[in-house]
C-alpha cells in the first residue's frame, strides 16, 4: 500500500539535539498495544513499521489500524519523524535491562541509549504507508466491561479460512455477537454500540486485539474503530458477506442436562494424540452411564481409554465430539445440555452450541 505523506523529510534540527527520557516498559507497552496493525512477515514495505508523527505512533496492514500517543512519563510527546522497523525497535526495548533509556531521532534513524549501550535503529523520513482508505470514527460509544471477552469467545468460534467466507467472520448486531465454525456456534447478547444492522469483521483480526481492552466502539462504512481504556484506537474493516441463519441450531429442544466435572478438559487433551478423524474432522467418544464417565479416542497410531467416576444418575449417554469445541464448552462450568445433535451450554448472556453424535 502507497500513499504521500506531508511529513518533512528532515527532523527539525533542535529536535534531533535532544534526546528523551522514557520509562523503558512505559513505552513497549505503548508500542505493544499497536502491534496488531503490523504485517508480522518479513517484508520491505511500511506495513511492518511503526509510523512516528506528531506525537502518535500508527500502524496498518491493510486489515487493522492502530494509532497510540507516544509520550514519556511527563505527557512530553516523541518528537519524531519517520518509519521505524518496528522488530528490532521492540526487541531492543524487551531484552534492555536498563529501566530508563535516553531516546533521541535523528534524520535517518533512532538511538537508544542505556547505562553503557548504545543501539541505532534505521528510520525512513519518507512515510508511504496508505492509511487514507481508513475513514476516521465519528464519536464512540460505551462499552460494557464484559465485551472483549464477549469478543475474544466469538472469535474462537470463527474458521481460518473456511470458503464459505462469512464463517470466518464474527457478526455484530446491535443486540450482541454470533459466530460458527461448524464444530461450534455462539449467540452472545452484549451492547456491541451498534444502532442498527449486521457487521461482519475477521475474526482473526478480532483475537488480535481482544487483550486491549476495548472501552468505545465507532462504526463507518467500512471500518469499525474501537478505543482501549488506555486511549489507543484501534480500526477494523467491515467484510460484505451474508450472515446464516444460527436459529436452527440453538433453537433444538434439551433431552437431558448433566454437570461434567472441569477436569474433564483435562482427559480430552490426554486423547489428543489418539484421535480419530472422520468427515466432519477430529472426534472423541464420550460416554455417561451409573456415576462413570468414560473418555474412548482411537486411530491408527493407537488408542486411549481413561474412565472417571462422578455423580451421575440419568439416562446412559454417549457423544461423538470435537475434542477442541468440548474444551471450550467445559471452560463455562455451568450444566451441559444434551439435544439430539448437540451438546449446549448457556452462561451470562451467552449460549455455546457444540455439534455433536448423540446417542441416548
Amino acid at each position: 500500500a502507497k500513499m504521500v505523506s506531508n511529513l518533512p523529510t528532515v527532523l527539525p534540527e533542535i529536535a534531533r539535539q535532544i534526546p528523551m527520557k522514557f520509562d523503558r516498559q512505559s513505552l513497549l507497552r505503548i508500542l505493544e498495544s499497536c502491534s496488531a496493525g503490523l504485517n508480522t512477515k518479513d517484508s520491505a514495505e511500511q506495513s511492518s513499521c511503526f509510523i512516528i508523527q506528531d506525537g502518535m505512533v500508527t500502524t496498518y496492514n491493510g486489515e487493522i489500524l492502530c494509532q497510540a500517543a507516544i509520550q514519556n512519563d511527563e505527557g512530553v510527546a516523541f518528537q519524531c519523524y519517520g518509519a521505524v522497523p518496528a522488530k528490532p525497535l521492540v526487541e531492543t526495548l524487551r531484552k534492555s535491562p536498563d529501566e530508563e533509556l535516553d531516546i533521541r531521532a535523528e534524520e535517518s534513524c533512532i538511538t537508544i541509549k542505556g547505562v553503557g549501550r548504545k543501539q541505532r535503529i534505521t528510520m525512513s523520513p519518507d512515510v508511504i504507508l496508505d492509511i487514507s482508505e481508513v475513514e476516521r470514527p465519528e464519536g464512540f460509544v460505551d462499552l460494557p466491561p464484559v465485551f472483549s471477552e464477549a469478543l475474544l469467545l466469538a472469535a474462537a468460534t470463527t474458521t481460518k479460512d473456511d470458503p464459505n467466507f462469512a464463517l470466518n467472520c464474527v457478526a455484530i448486531t446491535p443486540k450482541g455477537l454470533q459466530s460458527t465454525n461448524k464444530h461450534a456456534a455462539l449467540r452472545y447478547l452484549v451492547a456491541t454500540g451498534r444502532s442498527a444492522g449486521t457487521v461482519l469483521v475477521r475474526g482473526s483480526s478480532l483475537s488480535n486485539i481482544t487483550g486491549l481492552g476495548l472501552a468505545k466502539a465507532s462504526y463507518g462504512q467500512e471500518f469499525v474503530w474501537f478505543q482501549t481504556y488506555s486511549g489507543t484506537k484501534v480500526a477494523l474493516r467491515l467484510l460484505d458477506s451474508e450472515y446464516p441463519d444460527l436459529t436452527p441450531i440453538f433453537a433444538e429442544p434439551m433431552v437431558t442436562e448433566f454437570e461434567l466435572p472441569r477436569t474433564v478438559a483435562d482427559i480430552v487433551q490426554r486423547a489428543i494424540p489418539f484421535v480419530a478423524e472422520n468427515a466432519t474432522g477430529k472426534v472423541v467418544n464420550v460416554r455417561l452411564a451409573d456415576n462413570l464417565l468414560v473418555v474412548e479416542a482411537k486411530n491408527a497410531m493407537g488408542e486411549f481409554t481413561e474412565e472417571k467416576p462422578m455423580l451421575y444418575e440419568g439416562q446412559k449417554v454417549s457423544f461423538v465430539v470435537n475434542p477442541t469445541s468440548l474444551a471450550e464448552l467445559l471452560r463455562s462450568g455451568g450444566p451441559v445440555q444434551v439435544t439430539p445433535s448437540s451438546l449446549r451450554t448457556q452462561g451470562d448472556g451467552y449460549c455455546l452450541v457444540v455439534s455433536a453424535e448423540v446417542g441416548l
